[in-house]
């Protein structure tokens, strides 16, 4: 139906909260960057503690607590975080590149933010995780 000034409630709604999508746009961008910074550090950490074994005894990648249940709690710990910080990174990433159309705003933006923040929790988890088992097994 259209009003007297024949327009849509669509288009009415789009040009009274013009102001609102720009604002939405800015504050959508800056979470994205900010989130995106916090799991690229998680992403570089997680890299470099896979490849860092604890206790290496001296052989090529052989690590002396390979058989401890901790170690393996790490290992598997770690890969889940390293996994879920990559995913977060490029959804953030792609809510930086999207052009955010007030279409956006009703479907894709938010799937993409809430799998961003998701993943991004997750990592945080797993993350915490890997260094408390890597704590408890150097001090055991």
């Amino acid at each position: 139906m259209r009003n007297s000034e024949g327009k849509t409630p669509r288009e009415l709604f789009t040009v009274e909260h013009s102001e609102l999508l720009k604002g939405a746009k800015v504050s959508t961008k800056k979470a994205a960057s900010s989130c995106m910074t916090i799991a690229s550090l998680v992403t570089v950490v997680m890299f470099a503690a896979a490849f860092s074994t604890v206790g290496n005894n001296g052989e090529i990648g052989r690590s002396i607590n390979r058989r401890k249940n901790l170690y393996q709690v790490f290992v598997i710990a770690d890969a889940i975080a390293l996994f879920c910080s990559s995913i977060s990174m490029l959804n953030f990433l792609s809510i930086l590149t999207l052009h955010c159309a007030e279409d956006d705003f009703l479907k894709s933006l938010p799937l993409k933010l809430m799998t961003g923040l998701s993943a991004f929790y997750v990592s945080i988890i797993t993350m915490l995780i890997a260094f408390t088992s890597v704590f408890f097994l150097t001090n055991t």
